[in-house]
Formats: C-alpha cells, sequence, structure tokens
C-alpha cells in the first residue's frame, strides 16, 4: 500500500509540473532542488533493489567442485590459515593483508571431508555440554 502511495504522490508531482504553463522561468535553486531530488530518488530505488536482491538470496556465490574449503583457522586480527582441497592434494595457505603464501603442500589428506571436522566440533560439544555441573 506504501509503493502505491508513494508513487501516486511522485506522479502528483511531475505531472502538475508538467500541465502547468510556468509563468516565470525556473530559478537555480527550484532546478537544484529538483536534481536533488530526483538524484536521492534514484539512489533510493538502487539501495531498495540492492536490499530486495540481498534477502531474497537470488545471488550465491559460485561454488567450484574442483577447489574445496576445507578448514580456516584465525591466526590474528587479519591473518588466517586456510586448507584448501584441490584434486587429491590438500594445500596449507597463509592469508594476510599483505597477500596469500603456500605453508605446506600434502601429498596424503590430514582432513577426508568436511563431515568429520563437524562431528568432532559436535563431540566436543558434548563433552563440554555434559562436563558443566
Amino acid at each position: 500500500m506504501s509503493r502505491r502511495c508513494f508513487f501516486y504522490l511522485v506522479c502528483c508531482i511531475y505531472s502538475s509540473n508538467i500541465w502547468a504553463a510556468p509563468t516565470t522561468p525556473p530559478t537555480t535553486w527550484g532546478m537544484l532542488i529538483q536534481v536533488v531530488l530526483a538524484l536521492a530518488v534514484v539512489l533510493f530505488v538502487i539501495f531498495a533493489a540492492a536490499w530486495i536482491v540481498k534477502r531474497s538470496g537470488a545471488i550465491k556465490p559460485m561454488a567450484s567442485p574442483a577447489i574445496k574449503n576445507l578448514a580456516v583457522m584465525p591466526v590474528g586480527s587479519k591473518e588466517r590459515l586456510v586448507l584448501v582441497q584441490i584434486g587429491e592434494k590438500q594445500i596449507l595457505l597463509g592469508i594476510s593483508p599483505a597477500g596469500m603464501n603456500t605453508i605446506h603442500v600434502f601429498d596424503q589428506p590430514v582432513i577426508t571431508s568436511k563431515n568429520e571436522v563437524s562431528n568432532d566440533f559436535s563431540k566436543r560439544l558434548m563433552e563440554m555440554i555434559k562436563q558443566r555441573p
């Protein structure tokens, strides 16, 4: 309902300017205000469209079947270690603001699947919950 009211309001504002016979030439301030308002409406529409697309989940990141992110461990505020599997090899990468470095290339897998990591975490969490008084 509010969209419809907004649309009617915009139509009324612009239609009165189109059909009315100008009696005096437009002032510089009037033209400036009209341009600023038009720019604000365009920016509002762009941000509203971006928000709707983000909320709907229409754009999803592309996942490559050849490259898998197995584990991430933050080392500092901006540094982290990432274990990536490419084909049969697993690569340990160091990522920092300065760049990305290969730390080690594993020929045998260190982690076999993501399920194993999540099961390990769930087991530890259950143990911690049981230890609480």
